[in-house]
């Protein structure tokens, strides 16, 4: 993962390419800085109403470091990937990232949803937030669903990680008690 980000980066820096939509001139930190500025008050209300509710779920099933850090990966890539014409702003593609990373978490842990009530919660609030950028025009739908898939991917490999590494763990300690009996 770390070699495609590096290659993202050399052919980006490098070749200037004009596929990302932005041009020579065009600074790197304008991938990350999006986030931090807003349209109006009611876009920044909108955006820590589903930061808070994402925090809250996360924080439940405890992720909610890795939450956060697979939905800024997910909102910089897809804006690397798919920078529209028109400016782009807002926390939003980090909140669709949040909301994605609990999906690949119960994907790879097979943890038993306990309660009916959360969990339609969750998945109301999912195609709500789907269903808003397609709703309303000028909002950057691509970012929002590439931030999405991308943590549900990377929480999925961040899962299948604490499992090997637990089975690795629970595997050294029995081979340790064999032969610390013989």
């Amino acid at each position: 993962m770390a070699l495609f980000y590096f290659l993202l980066a050399l052919f980006y820096f490098l070749l200037e390419p004009q596929i990302f939509g932005y041009g020579v001139g065009t600074e790197w930190w304008t991938h990350i800085t999006y986030m931090v500025c807003h349209a109006n008050i009611l876009h920044l209300l909108m955006n820590l109403i589903g930061y808070a509710s994402c925090c809250k779920m996360n924080k439940a099933l405890g992720i909610l470091f890795p939450s956060i850090v697979c939905g800024f990966i997910g909102a910089i890539v897809g804006s690397f990937l798919f920078v529209p014409v028109r400016l782009t702003v807002g926390f939003s593609g980090v909140v669709y990232g949040m909301f994605g990373a609990p999906v690949g978490w119960l994907l790879i842990s097979r943890l038993r949803i306990t309660s009916n009530r959360f969990f339609a919660k969750y998945i109301a609030s999912v195609i709500v937030g789907l269903a808003i950028p397609f709703l309303f025009p000028g909002v950057n739908a691509m970012i929002h669903v590439t931030s999405l898939l991308i943590s549900i991917m990377l929480m999925y490999m961040y899962g299948f990680y604490r499992e090997f590494i637990n089975y690795m763990h629970k595997y050294k300690n029995s081979a340790q008690n064999k032969i610390s009996i013989a």
